[in-house]
């Protein structure tokens, strides 16, 4: 009988630590930032100097650019706080190696888990790193310096999150896998609401949607909500206050800077993209 090969794990942490690095080293080497990153990059400057772009439409007075995550502005500020904010391209290049070590890690372990193979399994992880853009200006994938934002940072988290519900289907610590996917919330809120509400209808589905499993589906969904519920008052309470500042933008300019800008905070806009991914299902 022949014998089972033995998983080389080792030898595929360095493959796809060697992967990651050369992702970090052409970061290194790239200076293009996507319009979302541009965004994101001029609200940690604004964040850090409230001074910066007073007469600007999105930046100055109207506040909308407090609308980015303040988690993922916490990030990039470990980075730019040390360095005096010289460089704001540096903190997107410091995240590209370890969100991609993240995502290649994480699927590997999840692919093996299938599969058995380490082969397999490091092949198909490098695979998945690449990045592949969708409908509605969604992407899956980290590896690239306009790669980094923070609904990539929520896609790097994903294989995680599923190997732990494969682990966790069974067992009342579901609850804690969607509660960390309420937590993913608080970087990128649609994203994770995306990912709790998909995983609550394979769970009633792997269960033949029968009756004793609504109870914990909705436990799930009330454990993701709850802890995404952070950066959700936050949003409703700055829309508040912009809605309400004094003869500084009425209610139709402040709508139209957030569509030029695709920033998706109100309710048509969430809708769309909470479903956007019904499309695939057509």
């Amino acid at each position: 009988m022949k014998p089972k090969p033995r998983p080389r794990h080792l030898l595929a942490v360095i493959i796809l630590a060697g992967v990651a690095s050369s992702y970090g080293y052409l970061a290194v080497m790239d200076d293009r930032l996507s319009t979302s990153q541009v965004h994101v990059a001029t609200a940690a400057l604004k964040n850090e100097d409230k001074g910066l772009f007073e007469n600007d439409s999105v930046y100055g007075q109207r506040e909308l650019w407090r609308l980015t995550s303040p988690a993922f502005l916490a990030v990039l500020q470990l980075t730019l706080v040390p360095t005096g904010f010289a460089d704001p391209i540096l903190p997107f290049r410091a995240l590209v190696g370890a969100l991609a070590m993240l995502q290649l890690g994480a699927m590997y372990s999840l692919l093996y888990r299938q599969t058995s193979s380490w082969s397999i399994s490091v092949l198909v992880a490098i695979m998945s790193s690449a990045v592949l853009h969708t409908l509605g200006q969604w992407y899956w994938g980290v590896g690239s310096l306009g790669s980094i934002t923070p609904a990539a940072m929520c896609c790097a988290m994903v294989p995680a999150v599923l190997l732990a519900y494969l682990k966790q289907e069974n067992s009342w610590r579901l609850i804690l896998v969607f509660a960390f996917i309420g937590l993913m919330g608080n970087i990128h809120l649609i994203a994770a609401i995306n990912l709790g509400l998909v995983l609550a209808i394979v769970f009633l589905i792997r269960k033949r949607m029968a009756i004793s499993a609504w109870p914990m589906a909705l436990a799930c969904i009330m454990a993701c909500g709850l802890c995404a519920m952070p950066y959700a008052i936050y949003t409703i309470a700055l829309l508040n206050n912009i809605a309400n500042q004094a003869q500084t933008a009425t209610a139709l300019a402040t709508t139209e800077t957030a569509l030029a800008t695709k920033t998706n905070v109100m309710y048509p806009q969430i809708f769309s993209s909470l479903l956007s991914w019904a499309l695939y299902l057509l």
